[in-house]
């Protein structure tokens, strides 16, 4: 179990923390007073200034209105009417994405002597949980020289970034986060990435940050249509059209000379390495139909490149040009492939496509359509001071996502509401090699070089395809407002990754030459492979592949699908104008739709009888119950202080890599040679002879020599999802001059967490560590 406690003080000028719905709109509710009666059947209309679109409501027997599925940002001019008093008149009134915004009124008889009042300012939003939300303007004037979206969510206080390009929120590890575009499951649910997005494995930004209007961090909202974490969610909304034609078009450069000549881990001995960063982009929105039908579209273009600090001949580098050349004569003498090592440009480029439509089908129906794309590359070249790669032995890490989402919001009537959302993310990302050749690989007593296809990159693919349907029903009935939903998440992946998928030759203790660790001179060794390709490999050799007759390839793929089944319950209670009560339930119940083969000689074995483990066997569905109750309260007339807090259980994901080892290393599917050169007759393939061989041919010849053990991985069968009880409990306090000041308080407790046990190692009593000072 792990415990936080976070203490924030922060004066907050350019954020406030709200509660946040998992959703992709806004809303307004309020009650209607004359003279401190209520005013039934009032209306109050919302118009969305920018675009024309109108929101109605009525206020009910209560004298209460709730309109929601209203467009983020604004303007909004919001009146209230009523025959027999005057109009109520509310403008320059902004909305905040999942944000709630408390418009009451208290009416005036009209009379002849009496001019409209028109009232302007922003209105009061109600929130109950840790959380922040962050305007285009914000957006726009955050900070940023990657231009990535983490660079404004950060801006959090209870966000922490690190080296790797993720974040982490409430001290939690970021693939315990939740990242949605358009309330789209946007994050790396795999859980391969750092940043914790897709297209993350080639350091691509998820989102133009052009594209986005709003952006919010939510971290206990006590809306119960808020899950998918245990750490943080973070919604990107995109921009929509308005009636206006308006279009932006942008560019930024940046190289090593705009921000420092020497590097200051060298301690100004050394120049910063050549590097330059082009970004260019436009977006462009409008009106199809004035009022009604609204386009816009985003394109961003960004490539960094920079020039291999390492290369074979660079001053001061163990490898030389001779030794390099040897190498290459040898390899395309044996194989036929040639390889190169002359300085080489690292790049890696990413393109971001958006178009958005948006339709007021009338007042009461509201279409979106959004097509989202990330298109990016990355060359993954792995030399350093120690160790060299040919130019083509390293890969290109590419990323293909496409999502799509609709979304229709209806009016049914005054006091019945519903949101509708169907969606789909496709992610395909592959290391791409340029060649399908065998790898050779030395060490020596201070160095490594590596040739041929890289050792993890033969078969390395992940294809993801993640489809969303939600939908949220509301009932307002007096001071309620009561909402009625399910949410599910449905997962189909397909996941390669074949170590050695073309064979491995590992030559060590310096059969290739020894490096001088004064000098770093490289010397050939006289008896050693650059003389004698025909010598055995001091280490020997490794191939590995999947069982054709099982699964019809030696190139196998894991099939990996799950989904993850939600439903709802939740009530908004005004008890007065001061104080809001949010109570609610949800129910989510993980499933998996494909078997895991059964390895019945491992299951006859003692590890049942020693740990029940199997393999073979899913975990079984269970219900993970989250409930929640959050309240607010204006602790004065002019709601200038405010309490907010509450209490709830978080359902979140565990990273799917974590749950697909136990389909993919079942000990059933993979096999594989491993010969090492103390083994008996026959000795390991030595590269002159097998070299130029296929891997079937190899196969062929030492395919029943020297099996490798398979890994083998299980999980439990009463295996459940992370869960986080936290309670939150803060106090606003409205300053002059507009400064508002928060005092908050969240404690955190992990209530399921994911525990890994090698049950190859039996405990012995002690504990690890105990008599030393870690």
């Amino acid at each position: 179990m792990q415990k936080k406690l976070h203490l924030l003080m922060a004066l907050m000028l350019f954020f406030t923390t709200s509660l946040m719905a998992q959703v992709t709109t806004s809303s307004i509710n309020g009650k209607v007073v004359a003279g401190g009666e209520t005013v039934i059947g009032a209306t109050v209309t919302a118009v969305h200034v920018p675009s024309g679109t109108t929101y109605n409501a009525v206020t009910n027997t209560d004298g209460r209105y709730t309109i929601q599925g209203m467009r983020v940002g604004g303007p909004y001019k919001v009146t209230i009417s009523y025959i027999g008093f005057k109009d109520d008149n509310r403008t320059n009134i902004f909305l905040a994405l999942g944000e709630p915004t408390v418009i009451n009124a208290d009416m005036k008889e009209d009379a002849k002597t009496l001019t409209e009042v028109t009232v302007t300012g922003r209105a009061g939003h109600g929130g109950n949980g840790a959380a922040s939300n962050f305007s285009k303007q914000m957006i726009e004037n955050a900070p940023t020289v990657d231009r990535n979206v983490y660079d404004v969510a950060k801006l959090s206080p209870l966000v922490n970034n690190n080296k790797f390009g993720g974040i982490s929120i409430a001290g939690t590890n970021n693939r315990y986060n939740s990242f949605q575009i358009d309330g789209m499951v946007s994050n790396d649910v795999f859980g391969l990435t750092s940043s914790g997005t897709n297209g993350g494995q080639t350091g691509a930004n998820p989102i133009s940050m052009d594209a986005i209007e709003q952006i919010q961090v939510a971290v206990s909202p006590f809306d119960v249509r808020q899950s998918g974490f245990t750490g943080g969610a973070i919604n990107a909304i995109t921009k929509s059209g308005t009636n206006k034609f308006t279009g932006t078009a942008f560019t930024y450069y940046t190289d090593e000379n705009l921000y420092g000549r020497y590097s200051q881990v060298y301690k100004k001995t050394q120049k910063l390495s050549d590097e330059s960063t082009k970004t260019y982009g436009f977006t462009f929105g409008g009106p199809i139909i004035k009022d009604k039908l609204f386009f816009f579209t985003s394109l961003e273009y960004k490539k960094n490149s920079y020039p291999s600090t390492y290369y074979a001949g660079a001053p001061g580098y163990f490898m030389n040009t001779q030794t390099a050349q040897q190498l290459v004569d040898i390899y395309k003498n044996i194989t036929g492939i040639e390889e190169s090592f002359e300085r080489r440009n690292i790049n890696q480029e990413g393109t971001s496509l958006l178009g958005r439509l948006d339709w007021n089908i009338n007042n009461k129906n509201h279409f979106t359509l959004r097509y989202q794309g990330n298109f990016s590359y990355a060359d993954k070249f792995g030399n350093g001071k120690q160790s060299f790669f040919f130019n083509n032995s390293s890969y290109r890490m590419k990323d293909r996502t496409n999502s799509f989402v609709a979304e229709l919001t209806s009016h049914i009537s005054n006091s019945l509401y519903n949101e509708f959302r169907l969606g789909l993310t496709s992610v395909r990302d592959k290391r791409a090699t340029p060649y399908s050749g065998p790898t050779l690989y030395f060490s020596g007593d201070n160095y490594t070089v590596n040739m041929g296809t890289e050792y993890s990159s033969g078969v390395n693919s992940l294809d993801q395809d993640i489809w969303t349907l939600e939908d949220n029903f509301s009932i307002y009935s007096g001071n309620h407002n009561i909402t009625v939903g399910t949410h599910n998440e449905f997962y189909d992946m397909k996941n390669g990754f074949i170590q050695a998928a073309f064979g491995n030759f590992a030559y060590n203790f310096n059969q290739l030459g020894s490096v001088d660790r004064a000098t770093q001179v490289f010397t050939p060794t006289a008896a050693g492979f650059l003389n004698n390709q025909g010598i055995i490999p001091n280490s020997g050799y490794q191939m590995k592949y999947s069982d054709e007759a099982l699964t019809g390839t030696t190139q196998w793929r894991t099939p990996f699908k799950a989904g993850m089944a939600g439903i709802y319950v939740q009530d908004k209670w005004d008890m007065s104008t001061a104080f809001q009560l949010t109570y609610g339930i949800r129910f989510d119940i993980p499933f998996y739709s494909n078997k895991i083969s059964i390895n019945d000689k491992f299951n006859a074995t003692d590890n049942w009888a020693k740990t029940g483990v199997v393999v073979g066997r899913r975990p079984a569905s269970c219900v993970m119950v989250s409930p929640r109750v959050g309240f607010r309260w204006f602790m004065n007339e002019d709601h200038t202080s405010l309490l907010r807090g509450g209490v709830g259980i978080f359902n979140g994901r565990a990273p799917f890599v974590w749950i697909e080892n136990a389909w993919a290393n079942t000990g059933m599917e993979m096999r594989g040679i491993n010969i090492r050169s103390n083994s008996t007759s026959p000795l390991p393939p030595n590269f002159l002879a097998d070299g130029g061989k296929t891997p079937d041919q190899i196969r062929a010849t030492y395919g029943n020599a020297g099996g490798v053990n398979p890994d083998i991985v299980t999980i439990d069968r009463h295996f459940k999802f992370p869960q986080a009880f936290r309670a939150n409990l803060a106090w606003e306090q409205q300053l002059p001059y507009g400064v508002k000041m928060t005092l908050e308080a969240l404690y955190s407790r992990q209530l399921n967490a994911v525990w890994f046990n090698n049950i190859a190692l039996q405990p012995n009593g002690d504990i690890y560590a105990r008599n030393n000072l870690v």
